[in-house]
């Protein structure tokens, strides 16, 4: 079963990587997403300049252009 899985997920990469992250259809929206889910997902959260953040997650980086200096 993980095998399936695993090659499930290689064909669909390698198909549309953005696609399976986020459908969305033009680079742009893609993009614009990530900026988006940064937002929401540090609402309420108050970083110094000092601190960091370790994306520890899986993808193609769609959010880390946001988050880094």
């Amino acid at each position: 079963m993980r095998d399936r899985m695993k090659q499930d997920w290689n064909a669909r990469a390698e198909k549309s990587a953005r696609w399976f992250i986020a459908t969305e259809d033009s680079d742009e929206a893609f993009e614009a997403s990530g900026a988006r889910d940064v937002e929401l997902f540090f609402t309420g959260i108050e970083l110094a300049a000092h601190q960091r953040v370790l994306d520890i997650g899986c993808g193609i980086g769609r959010m880390d252009r946001y988050v880094a200096p």
